[in-house]
């Protein structure tokens, strides 16, 4: 059948576990079958890369990997990866969405697409004696998508389902939040399309981007079960793509900074990461895979709490409610993210990240020569496991080939993992333990200081944020609440009181918070051209002059508590201003709430 799936983290990214599995087979696994074969690696003229590896397999995978990701989108045109994922399997010049899929349905195959920040990745699966039918669809889905208008209307549903998957799991939610605040350019792109370009790409759009980036200089495919000249011929004949470098360049700088992601969980969750490294360097990669198998990736048995690894243990003692804690370490070809995850009840979250980061920090410095041995045996266990997945070892392999030109075995694998020293470790540790960090939480609203005093009047659902808006003489301090017709007479009354209770009392460690999230905040309004266009004019016909972000960062850093508390004050003594819209019966007026 035809899926499509939402992504994947390469093999030294995210660890990757696998279901225990309480069968057992007299056939060799496909990992030890791959250990018995050759992998052979061709690079043609135009570039692209061709690796098989005839496993004596009766099944053939063939993966053609892209190095046209989520970060190659243009910046008007975000989410357009998710629109071409999505509609892979759809009709082509030369085959109807009906033919492809009876055809490789019919045999028994499947056509999978996915993609990363840095890859589109397409996997055919069929019977051997099928292949060479079957690679035609396979090639017109990749190089002569025709992006039908219709068609593209029709998949929409599709798309939306995917956010919504998306939205249900608040550790992608976590880990796109935190794409966001970390980098400036490519690798900061979502691979979920944003709500407001579901619908905008274009035909048009979409036969540029794959005009542009699907060439065959970033292109590398991957055969199994398939003898290696066999492989060349099929890929002369039905993958004459063209040599260029015509798109975006997806180039990224990791920046750093705080993002608040409001959700309807009742557990917070928060990223913590600083740059980690990018996957063409092998040993920096693995000695961060091995620190992160050190500091724990959460459980590795069903019934296990978690708490018997090093996060494990330091979060442990901050709370006696449930919790998971987990290092990451996530490459692209050129920039990386390390760091760890917490999620935990809300009144134990802080104390919890303050505990997993003390600790990540205390490992950087020290580990010991028998916690590094059991570290390496865990992490090759990992791989070999992960390995026997065909999929996972046709998606790793061709990253391989566009990253470095070339295939790394297992053997050698395992060889240059047993090759890293503590001291490899903890230098590139404490390197990364000192940079620039970047942090995302996501959490119900009812968090903040609005919510909670709201949350007190209800138990339906809410809503509660304050506003700051400036004008040129004048401007507009306050809050919106949005709450069911009976409680909206308390909500805001609450609202309003913990505003007067805010202006008198304000803790330094809350103002710390609060400048790193609009530092934070401000740096990623400014990512938006258009913003910072309607910003630097604004400030020109204001002042006469602009700020420059890095003096706008000393200004926020120079306000003092004294300094709020007496403009709030002010302000909430001042004259005030309402307007209430929706059933009415029990809104509050403004005299109730003087």
């Amino acid at each position: 059948m035809i899926s499509n799936k939402i992504s994947k983290y390469p093999l030294n990214g995210l660890v990757l576990k696998r279901l225990l599995s309480g069968q057992t087979s007299p056939k060799r696994s496909e990992a030890e079958q791959s250990r018995g074969q050759q992998l052979k690696t061709t690079t043609l003229p135009n570039g692209l890369v061709v690796t098989s590896l005839a496993n004596q397999s009766p099944i053939a995978r063939i993966g053609v990997i892209v190095r046209a990701g989520a970060r190659y989108e243009p910046l008007d045109q975000l989410g357009l990866t998710h629109t071409l994922r999505s509609m892979a399997g759809f009709s082509t010049q030369d085959s109807t969405v009906f033919g492809i899929t009876r055809n490789i349905e019919y045999v028994g195959g499947s056509l999978t697409a996915l993609t990363t920040r840095d890859d589109m990745i397409y996997i055919l699966e069929n019977d051997s004696s099928y292949t060479d039918l079957n690679l035609k669809y396979l090639s017109d889905t990749i190089m002569k998508p025709a992006f039908k208008r219709w068609q593209i209307k029709d998949n929409l549903h599709r798309q939306r389902v995917d956010l919504s998957y998306f939205r249900d799991n608040q550790q992608l939610v976590l880990l796109e939040a935190l794409h966001s605040v970390a980098y400036r350019g490519g690798l900061r792109n979502s691979i979920y399309s944003p709500d407001f370009m579901i619908g905008k790409h274009s035909t048009e759009q979409l036969s540029r981007y794959v005009d542009q980036h699907f060439v065959s200089n970033r292109t590398a495919i991957v055969g199994f079960g398939v003898e290696h000249n066999q492989l060349l011929e099929r890929v002369d004949k039905w993958f004459s793509m063209s040599k260029g470098d015509r798109g975006n360049s997806g180039q990224s700088k990791f920046i750093g900074g705080e993002t608040r992601v409001d959700t309807n969980s009742e557990v917070t969750y928060v990223a913590v990461a600083a740059e980690g490294v990018g996957a063409k360097n092998q040993k920096e990669v693995l000695s961060l895979s091995l620190l992160q198998t050190i500091l724990g990736t959460g459980p590795r048995v069903q019934s296990s709490e978690g708490k018997h690894t090093k996060l494990g243990e330091a979060v442990a003692k901050t709370t006696s409610d449930p919790f998971a804690v987990s290092a990451f370490n996530i490459s692209y070809s050129d920039s990386g993210l390390f760091g760890v995850t917490v999620a935990a009840s809300p009144q134990d979250i802080h104390k919890a990240v303050k505990a997993a980061v003390t600790q990540l920090r205390a490992s950087a410095k020290s580990i010991s020569d028998e916690e590094l041995k059991i570290a390496k045996h865990s992490l090759k266990a990992s791989t070999l496991l992960a390995a026997e997945d065909p999929n996972v070892l046709v998606e790793e392999i061709a990253t391989q080939s566009l990253n470095a030109g070339q295939v790394i075995s297992l053997k050698d694998y395992e060889k240059a993992v047993d090759s890293i020293t503590v001291q490899d470790i903890t230098t590139l540790a404490t390197k990364i333990t000192k940079s620039k960090g970047a942090m995302a939480s996501s959490s119900e609203g009812k968090h903040t200081k609005l919510g909670e005093a709201v949350a007190k009047t209800t138990s339906d659902p809410f809503a509660v944020s304050a506003f700051n808006i400036s004008y040129s003489d004048s401007g507009l301090f306050g809050v919106t609440v949005a709450a069911s017709p009976q409680d909206i007479h308390k909500a805001v009354k609450a609202a309003v009181t913990q505003l007067r209770a805010s202006a008198k009392s304000i803790s330094d460690e809350e103002l710390k918070i609060a400048k790193h999230s609009l530092k934070a905040s401000t740096l990623l309004a400014a990512e938006d051209p258009n913003v910072l266009v309607e910003e630097i004019a604004t400030q020109s016909l204001n002042a006469g002059q602009v700020i420059s972000l890095k003096d706008y960062e000393k200004a926020v850093d120079s306000i003092t508590v004294q300094d709020i508390t007496t403009l709030a004050n002010k302000i909430t003594k001042s004259k005030a201003a309402m307007a209430s819209v929706g059933p009415l019966q029990n809104a509050p007026y403004l005299e109730d709430l003087l």
